[in-house]
C-alpha cells in the first residue's frame, strides 16, 4: 500500500471520526433544548386555561352590569355598596387574571430565548467539527481513489 493511500485511509477514519464529533456536539444539549420545549408547552397550556378563566370572568362582569340596568333606583340606593363591592371584586379578579396572563408571557418568551441561545451554541460547537469531517472525508476519498502512478507505463 502506497503512502497516499494509507494517508487517504488516515484521512477517511478521520473525516468520519470528526463528523461523528459534530453529531455529537449538536444533539449533546438536546436535553436541555427538550426542556425548554416541555416548559413552553406547560406555560402555553398554563396561558390558555388564564385566558378561559378571565373570558368567562369578564363575561359574568358584563352579565352583571347589563342586569344593573333593569334595577330600580330605589334598589340601587339602598344596594349601592353592594354592587360597588362586586364590582371591586370583578376588576380585581381581572387585574390578577391579567398580571399572570402577561407573567406567563414573559417567561415564554425567555424560554424562547434561551432556546434560541442554545440553539446556536450548539451550531456554532457543532458546524466547525463537521465542517472539518466533510473535508477531511473529501480529500481522504480523494487520495485513496488515485490510482498511484506508475513509473515507466
Amino acid at each position: 500500500m502506497t503512502g497516499r493511500k494509507r494517508l487517504g485511509i488516515f484521512l477517511l477514519i478521520a473525516g468520519v471520526l470528526l463528523l461523528a464529533t459534530g453529531g455529537v456536539f449538536w444533539r449533546g444539549d438536546a436535553g436541555r433544548r427538550g426542556e425548554i420545549v416541555t416548559q413552553t408547552a406547560a406555560l402555553e397550556d398554563s396561558m390558555e386555561r388564564i385566558n378561559q378563566r378571565l373570558q368567562a370572568t369578564n363575561l359574568k362582569f358584563r352579565g352583571f352590569r347589563e342586569s344593573q340596568s333593569s334595577v330600580p333606583d330605589s334598589v340601587k340606593r339602598h344596594g349601592g355598596a353592594i354592587t360597588m363591592e362586586i364590582t371591586q371584586g370583578y376588576n380585581k379578579t381581572i387585574r390578577k387574571l391579567e398580571m399572570s396572563e402577561r407573567d406567563v408571557k414573559l417567561e415564554i418568551a425567555a424560554l424562547k430565548r434561551e432556546s434560541t441561545a442554545e440553539r446556536a451554541l450548539a451550531r456554532d460547537r457543532a458546524i466547525p467539527a463537521a465542517a472539518g469531517g466533510a473535508v477531511a472525508l473529501v480529500l481522504g476519498a480523494i487520495l485513496f481513489l488515485m490510482a498511484a502512478r506508475r513509473v515507466g507505463a
